[in-house]
């Protein structure tokens, strides 16, 4: 049983609100704990942002994100969100 804590880190920019709600990067896991592959994509929509998001945590992969938007909007993973 893989006991690897999964991450997700979310940053907040004030970059261009015409660009990407976010820009997500997934990093994926072999069975030695080791990264074995990092996809980055960009989302225009919170939704659909969220879903894969969720899916990926998981899945056991770590997750950070990259926004223009308040935290507060991604309702659909905000529990995953630990504020320190």
């Amino acid at each position: 049983m893989d006991n690897r804590q999964v991450r997700l880190t979310l940053y907040e920019f004030p970059y261009d609100k015409a660009g990407p709600v976010g820009t997500v990067r997934f990093t994926e896991y072999g069975g030695d704990k080791k990264p074995v592959k990092v996809d980055q994509v960009d989302y225009w929509d919170e939704d659909y942002l969220g879903e894969n998001v969720i899916t990926a945590l998981e899945c056991g992969m770590d997750v950070t994100i990259f926004t223009n938007r308040d935290v507060n909007v991604f309702h659909s993973f905000k529990e995953y969100l630990i504020s320190n």
